[in-house]
């Protein structure tokens, strides 16, 4: 069950290449007006990452939230279960700030200082973050967010430091090297 936070953004992260079909035709059927963003547009994988991943701004009186539409597709489509992932934002974040946040951990520093892609955003992976990854690792993934929230589980951080720390390129723990695409 997805928390409904009345003073909070949320983003649905939407990566097409875990869907057979094409996922934003539900989200057309049941937003009026959706406010989606390609996960890398304005940064340096812009011109590579034309079918996305996509972010979906929510509130919550959007179907996916206040009638738990998303729960229902998690629990029914295993598409739905291995393609998408909602990240909590804070009270009162703004919806750049948010999406500034969910770049900078998807962009992160792998451990030779390069900057990769790390989909933090899969459902996997974020899977096996909660089973073996410390509790410290896991809330300095999650500085600057409420959680996220995906089809088997989900991770809340009990610390929300300053926004200044949370947008820094995100780096990477050891042990996370396994989520990069390099």
């Amino acid at each position: 069950m997805i928390p409904e936070h009345q003073d909070t953004l949320y983003c649905l992260i939407l990566d097409h290449n875990r869907f057979q079909e094409d996922p934003l035709s539900v989200v057309f059927q049941n937003e009026e007006l959706p406010e989606l963003i390609r996960l890398f547009d304005n940064t340096i994988l812009q011109d590579v990452a034309e079918e996305g991943p996509w972010c979906l701004f929510l509130t919550a009186e959007s179907l996916f939230i206040a009638d738990q539409l998303l729960t229902e597709l998690w629990r029914d489509d295993k598409y739905w279960q291995g393609g998408a992932t909602l990240v909590v934002g804070l009270a009162e974040q703004s919806k750049q700030s948010l999406l500034e946040w969910i770049r900078s951990r998807a962009l992160a520093l792998s451990s030779d200082g390069n900057i990769s892609v790390f989909r933090f955003y899969s459902p996997a992976l974020l899977g096996q973050i909660a089973e073996y990854e410390n509790k410290q690792d896991q809330d300095h993934l999650l500085t600057g967010v409420r959680g996220v929230i995906w089809s088997a589980g989900q991770l809340s951080a009990d610390v929300f430091p300053s926004e200044r720390e949370s947008f820094r390129t995100y780096q990477l723990p050891e042990v996370l090297q396994k989520g990069l695409m390099e």
